[in-house]
């Protein structure tokens, strides 16, 4: 559980785009944290809050991944959404997922048509100090 004295506050955002083999990292960003892709050494990110908002002008059906990808490349789903076409609703998950050291958050889709349609994701959660 977040702790002001103990952690520092982070936001992540991507926009994950349908298409093959596209894959997003999330650029993160924390007022003490500065900005950064890989989960800095010797911490880890606790995910705590997903907010997936989709444009009104996505037209295909769409399923979007949220994984972690370790130093050494493998990915790691932790999150599935399901986009349908003309989707404006915003979805918003809590969690408490935990990304660690040397890691990176991606989002990707399941490359299904028509490619080039936007989605956004916006992320919240905490490094400790």
């Amino acid at each position: 559980m977040y702790d002001e004295s103990k952690h520092l506050q982070v936001e992540g955002t991507a926009v994950v785009v349908s298409n093959i083999g596209s894959v997003t990292g999330l650029d993160w960003l924390g007022a003490v944290a500065g900005i950064f892709d890989t989960v800095p050494p010797h911490k880890t990110l606790t995910i705590t809050d997903v907010l997936l908002t989709p444009y009104g002008n996505v037209t295909g059906k769409h399923v979007v991944n949220l994984a972690e990808k370790t130093s050494g490349g493998a990915i790691r789903i932790f999150f599935q959404f399901y986009v349908p076409p003309g989707a404006t609703q915003q979805a918003h998950f809590l969690t408490g997922h935990v990304i660690e050291s040397g890691s990176q958050v991606v989002t990707f889709t399941a490359a299904t048509p028509p490619f080039g349609e936007h989605i956004s994701i916006y992320l919240n959660g905490y490094l400790p100090k």
